[in-house]
């Protein structure tokens, strides 16, 4: 339930705290006054919009606060609550926070945690129910419909429903994978045809995994071919032949082990000199025939050249259209390899899939039938409760028909049923669609009758009534007023109302005050009690004038309320 609601910047509400207890607050004031911006902001914490304009004029920002009791055994708000990483505070508490900055920021706080307006919502829905003016919008539409007869259910027909909504989704996803297989003759063929064409292509081509690095070295070499041979030539020639007036680099060498070996008689320590140097020689020996090998054996031959050249441009031409890789040339070729395979063998597989879809139809209709009885019996419990309750709303000789047109080959995830109200609002008269018959005051009726039968069905633990009484008036309304003092007595429930016969019973009355100070508009709201109450209704009573006949009559109805 809602404990308190604090508005601060918010229209013309300067910073006001609103307590509210159990059973039925009412909430009146003067047409204009702020009534209705006190239901708006209870559905901005609910996850409605809160814009930049909501702001109070001359302030950067507003805030909205409101403090929420939960009931912990209700399960399925408990595991939101779980999957979001949000725990009640002490008492079970939800404190709920919004704030939007003149930048057209805005933020939603739950207990001090960041969430989303998707998170906001789903957890409010199920704590608190507003309705509205554009409740009786809602109403009207068919699809609306189904789920008022859906919720008067029990936990069975939610299974069914659950279950329902798996089998039409594995019936969605294995039609689409079939449409896919299916497609046409000739385009399957010929989508058979350019994968064994690229197939054939990568393997005619023997790729090996390291060529692309060789191909691109040997090029270089044989392009390089001069360069290298005068290169490695001229080191030959220094290390290993004699020029016009040096010796080479070995002979050289030699040279030097012989002075050594002359003077290692003389002083012993120069012997590691000589076997460095006698391992010099060894190396460069070894040396030798490897550098004239690998000189004699560079060539330029124009034909492998050419040949290297035709491979890259064969790699280039499979990079563009399969990888920039081998490995991803060859990566292409694997999945290739596996869509022919598939293709080859889809009339096995359409054969297979059309048994699995079969069997998932055949489940399917079996359990949209079960759902759609389980309504039909629903449907009609759920008329002769409204009808009751409409009966005992001064709409006598009211009928209220749920029509359901099924259709037999409908695959939906609410099943085959397309269910929608009727009403014969006077006897005698032909049912038709709600929506082509219901007046203000008939919709304001049928949709508290609709609560009426409702309300133990639904989680949440408060309902607000958005001038519910709208076009009613004499006898109807006393039975108004019984009906939402009832419903105050299961959940908590708030009203604003224009009709002193409801305000009277209200168990926590709030009243809305709009002023002018200097220039500036504010709206205030406060409890009343005692005398301020009596002076309220006898103004409600006496269209805003305040007589001895009102102040009797309003003391009067105060009197029956105890």
């Amino acid at each position: 339930m809602l404990h308190e609601l604090h508005l601060k910047n918010y229209i013309i509400f300067e910073d006001e705290r609103i307590n509210f207890t159990k059973g039925l607050n009412i909430i009146t004031g003067e047409t204009g006054s702020g009534k209705s911006i006190v239901i708006d902001a209870i559905g901005i914490l609910c996850g409605d919009r809160f814009t930049k304009e909501d702001i109070r004029a001359g302030v950067d920002k507003a805030f909205i606060e409101g403090i929420f009791e939960i009931n912990i055994k209700n399960n399925e708000l408990n595991a939101i609550l779980n999957e979001y990483g949000l725990s009640p505070e002490n008492d079970n508490l939800l404190l709920i926070q919004r704030e939007v900055s003149n930048i057209g920021r805005s933020f939603s706080r739950i207990n001090g945690h960041a969430v989303t307006l998707s998170m906001l919502k789903n957890i409010m829905e199920h704590i608190l129910d507003i309705v509205a003016q554009n409740e009786h919008q809602r109403l009207f539409r068919p699809s609306f419909h189904m789920g008022l007869v859906d919720n008067f259910g029990t936990s069975e027909l939610t299974d069914l429903k659950i279950l329902l909504i798996d089998l039409t989704s594995q019936i969605e996803k294995l039609d689409k994978e079939l449409s896919e297989l299916y497609g046409k003759s000739r385009e399957r063929e010929k989508k058979l045809d350019f994968l064994k064409y690229q197939i054939e292509e990568i393997k005619n081509s023997n790729l090996k995994p390291d060529e692309l690095d060789k191909l691109k070295n040997r090029r270089a070499v044989i392009l390089n071919a001069e360069k290298i041979f005068n290169t490695v030539s001229g080191i030959y020639e220094v290390l290993y032949e004699n020029r016009s007036f040096n010796k080479s680099i070995i002979d050289n060498l030699g040279n030097c082990f012989n002075d050594i070996n002359n003077i290692q008689s003389i002083d012993t320590a120069v012997s590691e000199f000589g076997n460095i140097i006698a391992n010099s020689l060894y190396q460069l020996e070894d040396l030798k025939s490897s550098l004239r090998d690998y000189r004699d054996g560079i060539e330029f031959n124009s034909n492998e050249i050419e040949a290297i050249e035709e491979r890259l441009s064969l790699i280039e031409k499979l990079s563009k259209k399969y990888g920039e890789t081998i490995e991803k040339i060859f990566e292409y070729q694997k999945e290739a390899e596996a869509e022919y395979e598939r293709l080859k063998n889809s009339e096995k597989s359409i054969m297979e899939m059309n048994e699995i879809l079969k069997y998932l139809k055949k489940e399917y209709f079996n359990e949209a039938n079960k759902l759609s009885n389980m309504r039909n019996n629903i449907s009609k419990e759920l008329e002769l409760k409204i009808e009751k309750e409409l009966n005992e709303l001064n709409m006598e000789g009211a009928k209220f028909l749920v029509k359901n047109e099924i259709n037999e080959n409908l695959i939906h995830k609410n099943g085959i049923d397309k269910i929608e109200f009727f009403l014969s609002a006077n006897p005698g008269e032909v049912e038709r669609p709600l929506i082509k018959v219901a007046s203000g005051g008939e919709t304001s009726r049928i949709l508290l009758a609709l609560k009426m039968v409702l309300i133990k069905a639904e989680n949440v633990q408060s309902i607000i009534f958005d001038e519910i009484d709208a076009g009613i008036g004499g006898e109807t309304t006393n039975m108004v007023a019984n009906k939402l003092k009832w419903i105050s007595s299961i959940k908590q429930t708030l009203c604003i109302t224009h009709l002193p016969q409801i305000a009277s019973i209200g168990d926590n009355h709030l009243h809305v005050y709009k002023f002018i100070d200097e220039d500036i508009t504010y709206a205030t709201i406060k409890k009343i009690t005692g005398d301020e109450r009596i002076v309220e209704l006898a103004k409600m009573l006496d269209g805003g004038k305040e007589s001895k006949l009102s102040f009797g009559l309003a003391k009067e109805l105060l009197g029956k309320t105890k």
